[in-house]
C-alpha cells in the first residue's frame, strides 16, 4: 500500500506561533517551545486617547506594515505575537541568557519595531547531484593515493601504523634555592617554639613549687643557646634578609602550621572551649575562663544594679518581654528570656534556660518569664505594666498569678497575624465572606481590646537582631559562653 501524501510529516506542536512570512508564501516556524527564542505580543491600543496610546498605535501599525511584506491583507488578533529573530538587539531589555540565568523575563522596550527580513525562517538547502558528490570525493581523495573511494574503504593500499614508543616522563623536579631558604626559616622558628615551650613548663613548675628561700632561687625562663646555635641562627638571619624583598609562592612538603600542631599534641575545636581538650596548652579556654567571662559578668553585675536603682520607686514602670531560641523550629536546647524596661529604655535582666529544666522547648519561654518576674520582685521593683506577644501561657499565668500586673500585647505581632489571615481569606472563592468571619473572630477581637496603645517590643526586637552576628543561632556555644555573648 502507498502510503497517502503528508503522513510521515511530524505533528506540529501546539501553541503560540510566529505571524511572520517569507517570500514564496513560507511561514516561520518560530514558536513558544524553540530554544532562544521569545515571543512578543502586538502592542494593545485602549482608545482613551492619550499620549501614550498614540505611541502605542504607531507601533501597532509599523508591525503590522512588517507583516504584510510577505502576508497581504494581514490583521492581527489578540493573540497574534512575533517572535524575537526579527527585532534587533537593542530593542531588549537584557540578553535572554542573562534573563534565564537570574530567573527573570525579557520584553521589549516601548516603541521596539521589527527590521529583521526573513530571520526566521529555515535556510533554503541546494539539492546536490550524483555527478557533483563524484567530483567532491574525487577532489579529497587525489592527494591521499588511492583512485577511488572504494579503494580507500577496501584498504588495499593502506599502509600499517607504526606505533611509536610513549613520550619519556620528565624527572621531577627537585626544590630550588628558595625553598631551602624557607625551610632553613621554618625551622628557625621552631627552634624557637620549642626553647619557649620548655621555658614556660620550666616557669609553671617553679611557681607551683614552694621555694623556702625565694631570695637564693633565681628560675631559669629561657634555656640560653649554645654559641654553635646561636652562630648558625645568625647566618641563617643573613641568608633570609637577603630574600626579604622577594615574593615567593613555593610549594614545599613542610608545613609550619602542622608542625606546630605536632609540637602541641593536641588541636582546638570551636569556640568559648566547647570541645577543647583539657590539657595545660589549651590556651584559649583558659583565657576564656580566667579573664573574658569574669570581666563580663562583673561589669553586668554592676551596670544591672545601676539600672535596679534607678527603677526603684517607680510604680508606673512600664516593661515587655521576649524569648530568643538557638535554634530555629521547635526543638531548641537553650532559650533565653529577656526583660526590657520602656521607661528608661534600657535591657535590666536576662534569663538562660536549658530545655530540660522546663520539660520541652515549648516551655522555655513561660519558664523564663516566671523566672525574670522573680528576679525582679525579690530585686524591689514593680512590673505595674506588661507587654508581650500573644503567647497563650504567659497570658493565662498574668491573669491568675499576677493580678496586679496589666498585661498588653504588642501591636506588630497583632498586625502580622491579622495580615497573614486576611491574605491567604482574599484567594478563596466566596472571600468577602470570608475576610469577615477574619475581622469579626472573637478571639481576635478580643486581642485587639488588649493592644497596648504607648509601649512596644520594637526595641526589643530590634536587639534580638543585633544578637545574630556575634550569637548566632545555628552555632553551638557552650553554657557560660551563651551567658556572655548574650550580656556583653
Amino acid at each position: 500500500m502507498s502510503k497517502k501524501p503528508g503522513l510521515d510529516r511530524k505533528p506540529k506542536l501546539r501553541g503560540r506561533y510566529c505571524v511572520a512570512g517569507g517570500p514564496n508564501g513560507v511561514s516561520c516556524k518560530n514558536c513558544q517551545y524553540s530554544e532562544g527564542v521569545s515571543l512578543h505580543q502586538f502592542p494593545k491600543v485602549k482608545n482613551n486617547g492619550t499620549e501614550l496610546d498614540r505611541e502605542r498605535e504607531k507601533t501597532r501599525r509599523l508591525w503590522v506594515k512588517f507583516v504584510a511584506k510577505h502576508r497581504r491583507d494581514f490583521q492581527p488578533s489578540a493573540t497574534s505575537v512575533l517572535c524575537s529573530a526579527y527585532f534587533e538587539p537593542a530593542c531588549f531589555s537584557h540578553n535572554l541568557e542573562i534573563g534565564k540565568s537570574c530567573g527573570r523575563k525579557r520584553w521589549l522596550l516601548p516603541g521596539a519595531v521589527p527590521t529583521i527580513d526573513t530571520a526566521g525562517l529555515p535556510t533554503p538547502t541546494v539539492p546536490v547531484t550524483d555527478r557533483t558528490r563524484r567530483r567532491i570525493l574525487n577532489e579529497v581523495l587525489a592527494p591521499a593515493g588511492p583512485s577511488s573511494a572504494q579503494e580507500m574503504m577496501d584498504g588495499s593500499q593502506l599502509e600499517p601504523l607504526q606505533e611509536q614508543p610513549p613520550p619519556s616522563p620528565e624527572p621531577p623536579k627537585k626544590y630550588c634555592d628558595d625553598c631551602e631558604v624557607f625551610k632553613k626559616k621554618i625551622r628557625r622558628l621552631q627552634k624557637t617554639i620549642s626553647r619557649l615551650k620548655r621555658a614556660r613548663d620550666k616557669s609553671t613548675h617553679t611557681v607551683d613549687c614552694e621555694v623556702e628561700d625565694s631570695e637564693d632561687t633565681d628560675p631559669v625562663l629561657l634555656e640560653p643557646s649554645s654559641p654553635e646555635e646561636e652562630e648558625e641562627e645568625e647566618e641563617e638571619e643573613e641568608e633570609i634578609m637577603e630574600t626579604d624583598d622577594e615574593d615567593y609562592e613555593v610549594e614545599t612538603d613542610y608545613s609550619f602550621e602542622e608542625s606546630a600542631a605536632d609540637d602541641d599534641g593536641e588541636e582546638e575545636e570551636g569556640k568559648d572551649g566547647d570541645s577543647c581538650d583539657k590539657k595545660d596548652g589549651d590556651s584559649e579556654t583558659k583565657h576564656n575562663s580566667l579573664l573574658i567571662f569574669p570581666a563580663i559578668l562583673n561589669h553586668w553585675e554592676s551596670y544591672r544594679q545601676s539600672l535596679i536603682n534607678q527603677l526603684k520607686g517607680r510604680d508606673d514602670a512600664a516593661w515587655s518581654g521576649d524569648g530568643r531560641y538557638d535554634s530555629m523550629g521547635h526543638n531548641a536546647k537553650y532559650g533565653a528570656y529577656t526583660m526590657f524596661s520602656n521607661t528608661i529604655s534600657k535591657l535590666v535582666h536576662f534569663e538562660l534556660l536549658q530545655s530540660n529544666q522546663s520539660g520541652s522547648s515549648n516551655a522555655m519561654e513561660l519558664h523564663g518569664a516566671k523566672r525574670c518576674f522573680s528576679f525582679l520582685t525579690e530585686a524591689g521593683l514593680k512590673i505595674a505594666t506588661f507587654i508581650t506577644d500573644r503567647h497563650k501561657g504567659i497570658c493565662k499565668w498574668i491573669r491568675e498569678e499576677q493580678r496586679d500586673t496589666h498585661h498588653f500585647y504588642d501591636l506588630w505581632h497583632v498586625c502580622k497575624s491579622l495580615v497573614k489571615d486576611l491574605r491567604k481569606a482574599s484567594k478563596d472563592k466566596g472571600w468577602t465572606e470570608k475576610i469577615e468571619a477574619v475581622l469579626l473572630k472573637k478571639d481576635r477581637i478580643a486581642d485587639i481590646k488588649k493592644l497596648s496603645s504607648e509601649p512596644q517590643t520594637s526595641c526589643l526586637e530590634g536587639f534580638h537582631s543585633t544578637l545574630n552576628p556575634w550569637h548566632p543561632k545555628m552555632t553551638h556555644f557552650s553554657w557560660m559562653g551563651r551567658v556572655c555573648r548574650i550580656r556583653q
